[in-house]
């Protein structure tokens, strides 16, 4: 099978290597649909440390292929989005079944081998069925939904309470689609690129500001009246976006880190504690159900993926879509590589 190895940073190679072996609880995945995380680029640049070689990628949909001995739930040909953080199922949280308690969880792409390749091997209890009308597109670019999903379930948002979204990439655009289906009122994003803003503006977004052209902190707090708003969301994780955080949310709001990247300021315990603020790490979907949600709501209609698709090439064109996007020659947000 085809299969895209990352033998050194900047250095990604299509070789043809063996199809995987079935395993007991396991099915193979005919791989139709692959979108390109952030996570991908920062490995392939090497920012993101992971063990070379590697084949990356954990953002992806596909067909059953083949079952293995003990799956009950799949049948080869059914349609399937595929959850890329895979339990060990040895420690003491998987032998009683609490998959997300598990603290050798790998996500595919870094800790283990990922999905730029034609078949992957993957357990059945990472498998969500999909329904007719979702596409391979839509369910390879479920995660920046999922994660959101994962965000508001704990921040417990009330209808009509106000929400920052600090930076409308992948994850920020979906964190700015389930605050409006949360029910927050104002919903004010920012970022330095126009054009995920004005799509922000369509899923949404009451405030967009474009932080390459005004202070972000000062029309925050403008529009919310001096107040600040009652959560905020660092969907960036760069120093603009962190440095910001705490400055403009109210007194005994609640904030969120997500993304980290090199530079970021630690966070400041003094207006954290003066403010009495509630602090929230996110670091992927939860594992509580977030993925069939997802996947529910995109078959509702109620979230929409199609719009972030702005790039689609070949899987024989992977090397070039990786130097495209390191380049950042080309305005993106989401790219797909389709099988």
């Amino acid at each position: 099978m085809k299969t895209a190895i990352l033998k050194e940073i900047r250095k990604l190679d299509v070789e043809d290597v063996a199809k995987p072996s079935l395993r007991p609880m396991q099915v193979i995945v005919k791989i139709k649909a692959v979108s390109i995380c952030g996570t991908d680029v920062h490995e392939y640049e090497g920012k993101l440390p992971t063990v070379l070689p590697r084949i990356l990628g954990h953002d992806f949909s596909g067909l059953v292929e083949e079952i293995g001995e003990g799956v009950e739930q799949f049948r080869p040909g059914d349609r399937v989005a595929v959850i890329p953080s895979f339990p060990c199922y040895v420690c003491q949280d998987c032998k009683r079944g609490n998959y997300v308690l598990c603290r050798n969880k790998k996500l595919a792409g870094l800790h283990l081998d990922g999905c730029h390749r034609e078949y992957m091997l993957v357990p059945e209890s990472n498998l969500v069925k999909l329904p007719d009308n979702v596409s391979f597109e839509e369910a390879a670019t479920l995660e920046p939904f999922t994660v959101a999903l994962n965000t508001f379930d704990r921040l417990g948002i009330k209808v009509g309470e106000s929400v920052a979204v600090l930076g409308q990439g992948p994850m920020g655009l979906g964190q700015t689609q389930i605050a409006r289906l949360s029910g927050a009122g104002e919903i004010i994003v920012t970022d330095v690129r126009q054009e995920v803003l004005d799509l922000a503006k369509r899923y949404g977004a009451t405030t967009a500001i474009n932080s390459a052209k005004e202070d972000p902190a000062k029309r925050i707090l403008e529009v919310t009246e001096g107040k600040g708003v009652d959560a905020v969301i660092d969907a960036a994780g760069v120093p603009q976006t962190t440095s910001i955080m705490l400055n403009v949310v109210r007194k005994e709001g609640k904030a969120v880190c997500m993304g980290v990247q090199k530079g970021i300021p630690p966070l400041d315990v003094v207006t954290i504690i003066m403010k009495t603020l509630t602090i929230y790490g996110v670091g992927g979907n939860g594992g509580r159900g977030q993925y069939p949600r997802a996947v529910d709501l995109v078959s509702r209609g109620l979230i929409d993926i199609k719009s972030m698709i702005t790039h689609r090439f070949p899987f024989a064109q992977v090397k070039e879509v990786f130097e495209m996007l390191s380049s950042k020659g080309e305005k993106t947000i989401k790219v797909m590589l389709q099988f």
